[in-house]
This record gives structure tokens, C-alpha cells and sequence, in this order.
């Protein structure tokens, strides 16, 4: 791991809306018609009403992802297995699409700085960078060309 000097520049750069701009389940939230997409809306709205203090207890790492779609109260019909929501945000948060121009520039500042990017403490991110952490190494193993990044 790289040896942090005590005195220099340093970047923090947010991933939540500024890194990418795209939602927890994305892909159900951005579906209108998805038979979800109402209740995980007002699911949602719940989770970020600051008053309730989900939101930031689910960031700081407090809550599960499992614990927080719990407290949201969405009715799966027999069309979805019970882990549904959960394992869509997991893929959802590891197909989060990055602001190509801000990581570039980011990328170009490490020459002068240490780049850090702040994310959340939740699973789902975990879960995400452990997913690409993984399939980095099997394609590895496999003498493909792996993706290579900051």
C-alpha cells in the first residue's frame, strides 16, 4: 500500500453525485414501468427523510443493505425471489457509471496529488468492489487482459 506523506495536496472526491450521478437501484428507479418502481421510489424517499437518520446511519455502516430494504416495506408478488433487492442494488452499484471527464482530470491530478475517493461504508459498495476485484483476477488467471484503472 502507498505510503501517505504527512504534508501535500490531497483530493477528496465524493462518488455519490459526483463521481456518478446514478441512483441506488438504478435500473428499477429509472424503469417507470418496472412493477417495483413506485414502491422502492417512496421506499427511498423514506430511507433519505432526514428526520429518520436511515440514510446516514446506512452510510456510515451502521445499517445492512438487508436491514434497510427490510425497513422499507416493499411487497415482493411471486415474480421476485425474497434477495431480489438485494442482489439488484448489488449489481446496480457495480454498473454505476462513471463521470469520464472528472476521473480523467482526477486521474491527470495524481502526478500532484493523492487522489482519494470517499464512498460510503454500505455492503453494497463492499459487495461491488469485491465483485471487481475478483473478476480482475480470474481474467488474469486466464491470461486475458484485465481492466486497469487509477
Amino acid at each position: 500500500m502507498k505510503q501517505v506523506p504527512l504534508a501535500g495536496r490531497v483530493i477528496f472526491s465524493d462518488w455519490h453525485g459526483v463521481l456518478s450521478r446514478d441512483p441506488f437501484w438504478t435500473s428499477i428507479r429509472r424503469s417507470a414501468s418496472h412493477p417495483l418502481h413506485a414502491q422502492l421510489e417512496a421506499g427511498m424517499a423514506d430511507v433519505f427523510a432526514s428526520d429518520r437518520g436511515i440514510a446516514n446511519a446506512w452510510m456510515k455502516g451502521l445499517l445492512s443493505c438487508d436491514q434497510v430494504i427490510a425497513g422499507m416495506g416493499i411487497r415482493l408478488n411471486g415474480r421476485f425471489r425474497d434477495d431480489f433487492l438485494a442482489r439488484r442494488l448489488d449489481l446496480d452499484c457495480a454498473r454505476m457509471q462513471v463521470n469520464v471527464e472528472l476521473f480523467e482530470v482526477l486521474h491527470m491530478m495524481r502526478v500532484e496529488a493523492i487522489v482519494v475517493v470517499a464512498t460510503d461504508n454500505m455492503d453494497c459498495f463492499a459487495h461491488a468492489f469485491e465483485h471487481a476485484r475478483h473478476r480482475r483476477r480470474r481474467l488474469n488467471r486466464h491470461g486475458k487482459r484485465s481492466r486497469t484503472g487509477p
